[in-house]
């Protein structure tokens, strides 16, 4: 077999990851230390191998702290069964049955009372189940990229369809949803590729307003505001064959989907 040859740029990832793996070697995990991972610590800091480094620590003892490279039983995060039952987030699979480099998960967020939610459980409780949910969609990214070799990523739909306005909206979004959001994204990085908005409200633009400041400007270019076709527009990023009927694809929605609703 012919040695596999590589572009500048290849080698050039390979030498950082060496590079960060030689400094945290002593306090990561061992099935947490995979190439794709070390790229995606890389990646999110521009391949600054010291930053990477500082921050890689820091999550390497926030993940040991709490236990998330033990089986999922053994882990230490909290459980919400109020927001794993009302707002739960559908991992529905790899984009394609071969060769799939993107998974598709889905949020509901539209359909229930996020901060009537908020008030039935603790805010910590609600945090940690988001980093259950992360925790699941890392360790199907790292089976996927196991299968294929190639660096993995999701893409996540947002639904807001069922969003209603009234006066605590904006305190809910610039409050607990925007620190969960910001947390989740310290902790687990360019695990999205695409953020597609669908079924957005009239007032999508205020609360656009609201989020945008505190997005990383880099991952700006990453979401999507889908118009009336959203479905057609969905098409063209997800296999039908891995979307539910619901978003215009090919699987029943009682296989994948929670239609649930928190009473507003």
């Amino acid at each position: 077999m012919a040695p596999e040859i590589l572009t500048n740029q290849e080698e050039m990832d390979l030498s950082a990851i060496e590079q960060l793996r030689q400094q945290v070697s002593d306090i990561i995990d061992p099935r947490y230390d995979t190439k794709f991972n070390m790229l995606r610590w890389l990646q999110s800091n521009n391949f600054n191998v010291p930053k990477t480094v500082h921050m890689l620590r820091k999550h390497l003892k926030w993940r040991k702290e709490r236990k998330l490279d033990e089986p999922e039983s053994e882990s230490l995060l909290q459980f919400s069964e109020a927001r794993r039952k009302y707002m739960p987030i559908e991992i529905i699979g790899p984009q394609r049955v071969k060769n799939g480099d993107r998974l598709i998960v889905v949020d509901q967020a539209g359909r229930i009372d996020v901060g009537g939610l908020l008030k039935s459980v603790q805010p910590t409780e609600y945090l940690h189940e988001m980093y259950r949910s992360f925790e699941d969609v890392q360790r199907r990214l790292m089976k996927m990229e196991e299968e294929t070799g190639v660096q993995c990523y999701m893409h996540y739909i947002f639904d807001l369809e069922g969003l209603t306005f009234d006066p605590t909206l904006l305190g809910v979004v610039n409050g607990p949803f925007r620190v969960s959001w910001q947390l989740v994204g310290l902790n687990y990085r360019e695990f999205i590729d695409k953020f597609i908005v669908i079924n957005a409200p009239s007032y999508i633009n205020v609360l656009w307003s609201a989020l945008c400041p505190f997005i990383p400007e880099q991952s700006r270019h990453r979401i999507i505001f889908t118009g009336s076709n959203w479905k057609e527009e969905l098409a063209e990023i997800c296999d039908l064959e891995c979307l539910p009927k619901r978003y215009g694809g090919l699987i029943d929605d009682d296989k994948c989907l929670k239609l649930v609703f928190f009473e507003k």
